[in-house]
Order: structure tokens, then C-alpha cells, then sequence
């Protein structure tokens, strides 16, 4: 069976190289049941460029023929995805129920076993932590209530090419630049700073098989998710201009 990725996402954990991509472009999530397996952990058949098209040979779907620009192309999308949801869970405009299903919807562009990296400047012992990503978007739907403004920007999102030695796995790093900003009000009505910071971040897409269930009957497919999402460089302070004294 040979399968454009455009028409099935592929591979245990699979990646590449990716364009700069300054656009906001959506990526559109099935809204089905399913429950995620592991990919396994034995190395994919590979037949043809990384830079082109991957052939993996599953025991369950036969060959499969990776479209390598349709795979870096959806995987900058995905994580683009999870970044709006991210604004939108600081925008003061969204509502408690819209915020709720940001999350669900969220959570399901990640594999079950996901986490991610935060990291503080204010901490110089321990800068980063870990969470699991419901833990982490419950937290940042929190901190809305710690300052009057909340500022995320999302730059420099390039995909980064990444394979292991001998042929695989593959697998794609979404890079891209956060920038935080929360600020409160001051007696002039003005933003005050309180805390900000630009953060480093890797998005690391994979591959991975799902169990479709449909009707009652049970079926395997694949789909592209996000596996975990790490610091490479931890934050850097952002400085402002200090608060009119009151």
C-alpha cells in the first residue's frame, strides 16, 4: 500500500527538516475517538532521501510512502495550533466554557504521555520545571488572575531537522522564540511590567498510531502529534521601563 501523507500522517517517530514559516496557518485536528498507542521501537524501512519521501514498512498497514514536504509542512501547522490556543487562554475575552474546551481541544494534539518545559528567571536554583499538558494550561488559564495583562508571542517558528544515527527514527523539532509579558495597572492607568521573559522552545512532532473507533468496529490509522515540548534556552529577562511612582 503505497499512501501520500496528505492522505494518511505517518510513522512511528518520524521528522524533518522544515522552512521558516512566519505564517499563522491552522492546523485542522479530527475530531474523532480514539485511543493513542506507542509507536514501536523497532527502526522504519527507509527506501528513499529524507529530504524527499520516507517508505515505512508497518505490519498492519504495509508500506507507506511519507511525503516528507507535506509532513514538515503539517507539523509546523499542529504546533501553530496549540500556540493560538495558548493566546486564547490569556485573552480576558474568553470565557470560562471556551477556555475549558480550548483545553480539551488542546490536549488531544499531543500524545497521551506528553509534557512540557517552563522555565523562570526569577528561579536561578531550579529555572526549569516539567507538567504534564493539561497541568500546564490549567496553571496559565490561572495566572490570568495574577496580573491585569497578559502578553504571549510566538516568533522565529522554524522547523529544525532531526534524525538518530543508522537511519532513524525521524522526527521533527518545530523551533520557535515565546515572549511573556504580565503586567498589572498603576495609578496612572498605565501597563506596569511585573514579570517577562523570552524563552527558547522545541516542539518535538511525531508520528504514531491510534485506534479509531467507529460504530462499534475498531480500526488503525495513523496521525501526527506533538510528543513533548522542551527549553533549549532557558529564559531571558525582559526589562522595562520601571512603574510611575505613585
Amino acid at each position: 500500500m503505497i499512501l501520500s501523507l496528505k492522505k494518511i500522517p505517518l510513522v512511528l517517530t518520524l521528522v524533518m527538516i522544515c522552512g521558516y514559516a512566519k505564517s499563522q496557518t491552522q492546523y485542522t485536528h479530527p475530531q474523532t475517538k480514539d485511543v493513542r498507542h506507542a509507536a514501536k521501537k523497532e527502526k522504519p524501512t527507509l527506501t528513499n532521501k529524507v529530504n524527499d519521501t520516507v517508505v515505512i514498512k508497518d505490519d498492519k498497514l504495509g508500506v507507506i510512502k511519507i511525503d516528507m514536504n507535506s509532513f514538515k509542512t503539517q507539523s509546523i501547522q499542529i504546533t501553530t495550533k496549540f500556540l493560538d490556543y495558548i493566546k486564547d487562554m490569556v485573552n480576558p475575552k474568553t470565557s470560562a466554557d471556551l477556555a475549558d474546551f480550548n483545553i480539551e481541544q488542546a490536549c488531544k494534539l499531543f500524545t497521551d504521555d506528553a509534557r512540557i518545559q517552563v522555565s523562570n528567571v526569577n528561579n536561578k536554583k531550579d529555572p526549569i520545571h516539567t507538567y504534564k499538558i493539561s497541568t500546564y494550561l490549567n496553571n496559565l488559564r490561572l495566572s490570568t488572575k495574577r496580573y491585569d495583562k497578559i502578553e504571549i508571542q510566538f516568533t522565529d517558528i522554524v522547523c529544525v531537522p532531526k534524525s538518530d544515527k543508522d537511519g532513524g527514527p525521524f522526527y521533527s523539532n518545530v523551533s520557535y522564540l515565546q515572549r511573556f509579558r504580565g503586567s498589572n495597572k498603576v495609578s496612572n492607568g498605565k501597563d506596569s511590567l511585573i514579570y517577562g521573559d523570552f524563552t527558547r522552545k522545541n516542539a518535538k512532532v511525531v508520528v504514531s498510531n491510534y485506534t479509531d473507533y467507529d460504530n462499534g468496529k475498531s480500526s488503525t490509522k495513523w496521525r501526527i502529534f506533538i510528543a513533548n515540548i522542551v527549553v533549549v534556552e532557558k529564559s531571558t529577562k525582559i526589562v522595562d521601563v520601571p512603574p510611575v511612582k505613585k
